[in-house]
Formats: C-alpha cells, structure tokens, sequence
C-alpha cells in the first residue's frame, strides 16, 4: 500500500531526482539521516521546539538539540510575542488536482488582530540573507488550509543558528580572545569565559558590545501577493500528473501485492544533490555495478524488517 500523498515532501523529491523518489516510493527504502546531519539535527530540533510549544519540557537525548531548541524557544517567546499558537505540527488534509493529499506544517499562529500566519521552523549553521522567497511549500499549505476553512495571512520563519554558540579561548596571558566575526559565541557564554579567566565582565565592554550586536535568532514574515498561491498550485499540475502515474502505475502493479514493483527505471542521475543523498551509495551500486546487488540486498533487509516474504519472482531480471 503506498504512503498518503505529501505533495511538497514528495512532488519535490520527484522534481529533484526522481530516481530517489523511485526507492523511496516504488521500494519503500527509507535509510534513516546520518544523526549529525543537518537534515537530521533540523528535523530534532523542530521536535523539541514543537514540545516547548506545547508547554512540555525538551527530551531529547542529545543535549546539545535541547539546548538549541530552549534557546531558541526563548527567542520566539520574545521575538514573536504578539502571536500565540492555534496548532502545533498539525496533520492537515486537502484536496489537489482531485487528490487527497495531508501537509504538516510546523504550526499555524494567529496575531492580535485575528489573522492567521503558517508557521515553519528554519535552522541553519549561519543565518541566510534576508531573502524568504518560499517556494511551493507555504504555496501548498494555504492551499490546504483554505479548504479547512482558514485564510492565513502569510507565513513566518523564526530562523535559529543550528549550531551552538563556541567558547570564547583563553589565552596563556589569561586575556579572553575577542568574538570572531562569524557570530557563534552569546553573551552569556562569553561572561562565563572572562569569569573562568579571572576577569569581571566590565573589563571587556567593547567585546560584549560586539558580541551582544550579533543575532542568532531571524524571525521573517511575508504576507501573500494576491493570486500567488493559486498561481503556484496551478504551475504544480503537470509535474503533479507525472508523478501521479507513476504512483497509479505503481498500485496496480504487482507491487501492492506483496510482489516487487516493475515500474522502476533510472530517470535522473548526477545531479547537484547526490553527495547529500541517502541513496547515493545504493544507487553507486546499480549504475556502477549493472544488476542491482545493492538494491536486492536493501530489499530483503526492509522486508526481513517488516516482517514480510521475500517475493517468488525477485530475480536479477525484475530488478533489470
């Protein structure tokens, strides 16, 4: 049974290199992120934010994600003050181009005269420019949320640093080094290392003003160009089409009967994001190697996983 329709996680995928939309939709293979990437580190993060917003207390195992998130909750907390949470990671679901489909925004917020803002967490090692040109993601989001009965405004992105702000050095004369121009040391760390050195805090004046004029929390809003959301659901319909054959190809095939799909081919290979790929050394494999060694192993261990039998049929030529 293949998963419910994620338009923007899955038709982006599709666009992007829909070989590895193939091993994740034909397939099922789901490899998990490495835990330090910062796929990973975002999506852990946004977990624990989410618990924040909900009055819960961080759980994470990583301290380091908790600490990330508490500080900035913090930020939110004073930064975003006029707007209070109507949902919190929500599972919304609507219709596309005559499909069923579900989006999961991080949140939807609601200012203090009623309207209402999607909600989206981005963290980055560096803040970017100031740019917030969104894509089709918030595109599909209003679009959902229009059919529930919710007209948003526009959206917000609290932007936070996803890495933890760097201890200021000691140096042998027992002097704190001053804050490098990237930004990664707060106020509170650099106090703790001038008073481990020895020092009060007013002997350094001139370098917690620097580092107190340095941001690691960005809170941009955009509110909506009239027709931009309908213009951009509009352009989605044929890339959607696309992928939804191969989607309709792949339910009524063999596949969804316990069977391997036979709608798999290679589609696009080579391009830009294939060292940050999950797949990368899977699909390595099939294009180095010829027969899929790779994939067939993958296979058997999702299906050992599962809990499923291996296929009768699944031999070299289904898998060529």
């Amino acid at each position: 049974m293949l998963p419910k329709l994620r338009v923007f996680s899955e038709l982006s995928m599709y666009m992007a290199c829909s070989q590895s939309w193939a091993y994740r939709f034909a397939f099922g293979l789901e490899p998990s992120y490495p835990k330090d990437s910062p796929i990973q580190i975002g999506i852990d993060i946004d977990t624990q934010f989410a618990r924040l917003a909900r009055g819960e207390e961080v759980n994470s195992e990583d301290s380091s994600i908790n600490k990330i998130a508490l500080r900035t909750w913090a930020d939110w907390e004073r930064e975003g003050s006029e707007y209070e949470f109507v949902q919190i990671a929500p599972e919304i679901t609507g219709m596309f181009h005559g499909e069923e489909i579900t989006s999961h925004p991080d949140g939807l917020v609601r200012d203090k005269k009623g309207n209402h803002w999607i909600l989206d967490l981005k963290t980055h090692v560096k803040l970017p420019p100031e740019d917030s040109a969104s894509g089709p993601q918030f595109a599909i989001y209003d679009h959902v949320y229009r059919q529930n009965g919710i007209e948003p405004k526009g959206f917000l992105l609290p932007r936070s640093l996803q890495r933890l702000p760097a201890l200021p050095r000691i140096l042998k004369s027992g002097r704190v080094q001053k804050p490098r121009s990237c930004g990664l040391t707060d106020v509170a760390t650099y106090e703790t290392a001038i008073s481990l050195a020895g020092h009060h805090p007013s002997a350094y004046k001139e370098e917690l003003e620097q580092v107190r004029s340095m941001r690691f929390f960005r809170l941009d809003k955009t509110e909506w160009i009239p027709g931009y959301v309908d213009a951009v659901i509009a352009e989605m319909a044929v890339p959607f089409s696309r992928m939804l054959r191969d989607r309709q190809a792949l339910a009524t095939s063999e596949g969804c009967a316990g069977r391997l799909p036979q709608v798999y081919r290679h589609l696009r290979v080579g391009f830009a994001g294939c060292e940050r790929c999950r797949y990368r050394e899977l699909c390595f494999d099939e294009m180095v190697m010829g027969p899929q060694p790779g994939l067939r192993e993958a296979l058997k261990e999702q299906w050992a996983r599962d809990g499923a039998a291996e296929p009768e049929e699944f031999s070299e030529d289904i898998l060529s």
